[in-house]
C-alpha cells in the first residue's frame, strides 16, 4: 500500500530520503514545539506521512515473508516486530491532522491483520 505524499522543498533537498542513521521505528516521536507556521506544519505532516508509508512498506515485506515460511521461530519474530510497530504507531501525535490519523489507523489495521494471519498459520501446526 502506497500513499501519495506531497513533496516539500525540504524533502526535495534530501531527495525524499531519510537522514543517515534514522530508523523508521525510531523516528516517529516528535517532541519539538512546532509553531503554527504553515511550512512547519506541512513539513511535520509530510514527514510523519512518509514515516507511516515506510512502515507500511516494511510490513508488506514482512507479510510476504510470513506467507512463505512455516518456521515457528521466524513467525514469532515477525509477530514481535509487528507488535512493536503497533506500539510505535500508537505513539504518533496526529496533532489534529486527519491524514495522519487515517494513515496511522490503516497501518495499525494492516499490522493487526498480519498478526491474525500469523496466528492462523501457527494454529495449523
Amino acid at each position: 500500500m502506497s500513499v501519495k505524499i506531497p513533496e516539500t522543498s525540504v524533502m526535495a533537498e534530501n531527495n525524499g530520503q531519510r537522514n543517515a542513521g534514522e530508523f523508521v521505528l525510531g523516528a516517529l516521536n516528535d517532541d519539538s514545539d512546532d509553531s503554527d507556521d504553515d511550512t512547519t506544519i506541512e513539513t511535520y505532516v509530510t514527514r510523519i506521512l512518509r514515516e507511516i508509508t515506510d512502515i507500511m512498506d516494511e510490513m508488506e515485506t514482512i507479510k510476504n515473508k510470513v506467507k512463505v515460511t512455516s518456521d515457528k521461530t521466524e513467525l514469532d519474530n515477525f509477530a514481535e516486530t509487528l507488535l512493536q510497530v503497533i506500539i510505535k504507531l500508537d505513539e504518533i501525535d496526529a496533532r489534529d491532522h486527519n491524514a495522519i490519523r487515517e494513515h496511522r489507523k490503516d497501518a495499525i489495521l494492516f499490522a493487526q491483520g498480519t498478526l491474525e494471519f500469523i496466528d492462523e498459520k501457527l494454529e495449523k501446526k
